[in-house]
C-alpha cells in the first residue's frame, strides 16, 4: 500500500511550521543565553545582538542593527579586534575592560564566519563577563601577599632574636630575658594570627553551621564584659552597658560573644586610659515580622578617619600599621565580626569623629527565617 505524502500545499504547511519552530528555539535560546552573542556581516554591519550583549556592553540595540559596527561608540573597544579578524580571517580570544554603565572584565571570542562557497561571511562575537572571577583571583592574591607579609614579620624577629642569643647574648641573664620576652609575645601574635585566620576560614567556607537558640542579651552582654573587665582595668577604661532585661533574640550564643568580644576588645585597644567603652542593646521596628534588634557598641577612642570607614571589615585593612601591631591585633577581628553578622542575617556600620569617638552599630532579626 502506497504512503500517503499530502499534497504540496500541506507539505509547504507542515516545513512552514516547522521553520518557525526553529527561528523560535534559536530566538529562545540567544535571549536567555548568559554570554553575549553579536553577530556582523561581510560589511561589518550590525545583524544580531543578545539581551546578554546588551547588559555586558551597556548599550541597547533599538535602532542599532544594521549600522556599521565601527560607527557604534559603545563597541569601540571591539573594533581593533573586529578588523584583526577580518583582515586575517582567524580565530581570536581577547580580554577587554568596558567602562559603562560599569567596569567589566569581558573574555570576547571572535569566529570568521565562512560560507559553503569559501566567501567571508561576517564575524560571530561571543562576549563572557569574567569580572567576578578576576576581581576573585585578585583578592585571593591580596590575601596571599598580606598572609606572608603578617606571617613575615613575626617569624624573622623570633629568628633575629634567637640568633642573637645563640651568639653570646644568653650569657647576660638581663639581655637574654628581654629577647626571650619578644620571642614570646612574637609567637603569641603568631598564634593569634594563625587561629583567626582559621577561623575566618571556617566562617567563609560555612563549615561551622550556626547552632540558634533564645539568647537573653543583657545577660550575655554582661558576661562579657565581666570577661573583659582585666583588660579594660589595666588601661582604666571604664566599662558600661544599657540593656533592657528580657530581651531575647535567635542566635549562635557563641558566635555573638565572638563579635561582642572582638569589638570591645578593638574598642578597649584604642582607646587611652581613662576612656569609656559602653554596649547598648534595644529592639527596633515597625511590627512583629520587621522587629529586630540593634547592639551599639561606642568608644571614646582615638577614632577612625573618613577615608578608611569604607575599608574597615576587609580583611588585613589596617587604618594604622604601627598602631595595630603595638596593640597586637591581626587586622582580622573586624573582618570576622562583618561575616558572622552577615551569617546572622544582619548589617553592621561604623560611625566615627576623629580623637571623640567610634560606634559600630549591629542590627539583627529577633527571630531567624
Amino acid at each position: 500500500m502506497a504512503k500517503y505524502r499530502g499534497s504540496p500545499g500541506t507539505r509547504r504547511s507542515i516545513q512552514g511550521r516547522r521553520v518557525l519552530e526553529d527561528e523560535s528555539r534559536l530566538t529562545s535560546v540567544l535571549e536567555n543565553m548568559i554570554d553575549g552573542v553579536i553577530m556582523i556581516d561581510r560589511d561589518a554591519n550590525l545583524v544580531l545582538v543578545n539581551r546578554a550583549a546588551e547588559q555586558i556592553a551597556g548599550f541597547s540595540v533599538s535602532g542599532l542593527l544594521g549600522q556599521h559596527v565601527f560607527a557604534l561608540q559603545p563597541l569601540h573597544v571591539l573594533h581593533p579586534l573586529i578588523e584583526r579578524c577580518m583582515t586575517g580571517n582567524e580565530r581570536i580570544r581577547d580580554e577587554i575592560a568596558l567602562y559603562l554603565p560599569e567596569e567589566r572584565i569581558v573574555e570576547v571570542n571572535l569566529i570568521p564566519i565562512v560560507l559553503a562557497n569559501g566567501v567571508g561571511g561576517g564575524i560571530l562575537m561571543i562576549l563572557h563577563d569574567v569580572t567576578s572571577i578576576r576581581r576573585l583571583e585578585r583578592i585571593r592574591s591580596e590575601f596571599v601577599a598580606n598572609v606572608s607579609h603578617e606571617l613575615k614579620t613575626p617569624i624573622a624577629s623570633v629568628k633575629g632574636f634567637a640568633e642573637t642569643l645563640l651568639a653570646g647574648a644568653m650569657d647576660d641573664p638581663e639581655t637574654a630575658k628581654t629577647f626571650l620576652q619578644i620571642i614570646y609575645e612574637e609567637s603569641e601574635r603568631l598564634n593569634r594570627l594563625i587561629g583567626d585566620l582559621l577561623e575566618l576560614s571556617k566562617i567563609e567556607s560555612r563549615l561551622v553551621p550556626l547552632r540558634l537558640a533564645p539568647v537573653d542579651l543583657h545577660e550575655l552582654i554582661g558576661k562579657t564584659m565581666e570577661a573583659m573587665g582585666n583588660q579594660a582595668a589595666n588601661k582604666h577604661i571604664a566599662l558600661s552597658m544599657a540593656v533592657d532585661r528580657d530581651l531575647y533574640i535567635e542566635a549562635d550564643e557563641d558566635r555573638l560573644r565572638q563579635i561582642l568580644i572582638n569589638l570591645l576588645s578593638n574598642g578597649i585597644s584604642y582607646t587611652p586610659e581613662g576612656g569609656r567603652v559602653c554596649v547598648k542593646a534595644f529592639p527596633v521596628g515597625d511590627g512583629p515580622e520587621e522587629e529586630k534588634v540593634q547592639i551599639v557598641v561606642s568608644d571614646t577612642g582615638i577614632g577612625i578617619p573618613k577615608e578608611d570607614l569604607t575599608r574597615i571589615f576587609e580583611r588585613f585593612y589596617k587604618v594604622d600599621k604601627a598602631r595595630s601591631r603595638s596593640s597586637g591585633g591581626t587586622g582580622l577581628g573586624l573582618s570576622i565580626v562583618k561575616h558572622l553578622v552577615d551569617l546572622h542575617g544582619g548589617t553592621i556600620h561604623v560611625d566615627s569623629v576623629v580623637g571623640v569617638e567610634t560606634s559600630f552599630t549591629i542590627e539583627l532579626p529577633i527571630l531567624q527565617k
